[in-house]
C-alpha cells in the first residue's frame, strides 16, 4: 500500500519508471559495468540501478519536486490548480508515499498537456 491507495508492485514500478523518464533518467537494457554485463538497468545520476525507489527516498523523490515547482513556476497560468496540491502540505506530516503519489499524478497530467501543446 502506498499512501490510502493499495497498489501493486507492478503500478508501483510503473509509476517509478514514469517518474524517471520524466527527470531523463536512462534506461539500458544492457550495460557493461566493469567487467559484468548487466540486464535492465536505469542510470540515476550518475549511478547504476536495477530497481528505481522514488516512492521511499527523499533523496530520489527531491529532485522530482524541483522539476515540479520549476515547471509550475514557468507555466504559472495553465499549472495554476495543479500548484495548489504543492501548497497545501504540512511540513511537519510530510509522508513520502502521499508526495510519491501527487508527483505520479502531475507527471501523467504534465505529460498529457505538453502532448496536446498546452505547456
Amino acid at each position: 500500500m502506498i499512501g490510502n491507495i493499495k497498489m501493486t508492485n507492478k503500478e508501483i514500478l510503473e509509476n517509478n519508471k514514469l517518474i524517471a523518464e520524466f527527470i531523463e533518467d536512462i534506461f539500458h537494457k544492457e550495460i557493461e559495468i566493469g567487467m559484468k554485463i548487466y540486464k535492465n538497468v536505469w542510470e540515476h545520476d550518475g549511478k547504476h540501478y536495477q530497481n528505481l525507489i522514488y516512492h521511499k527516498d527523499w533523496n530520489w523523490l527531491m529532485p522530482i519536486l524541483n522539476r515540479i515547482g520549476k515547471i509550475l513556476f514557468e507555466n504559472k497560468d495553465i499549472c495554476r490548480e495543479r500548484a495548489i496540491y504543492f501548497q497545501d502540505w504540512n511540513l511537519i506530516d510530510l509522508n513520502i508515499e502521499e508526495i510519491w503519489e501527487t508527483c505520479v499524478d502531475f507527471i501523467k497530467w504534465y505529460n498529457q498537456n505538453k502532448k496536446n501543446e498546452r505547456i
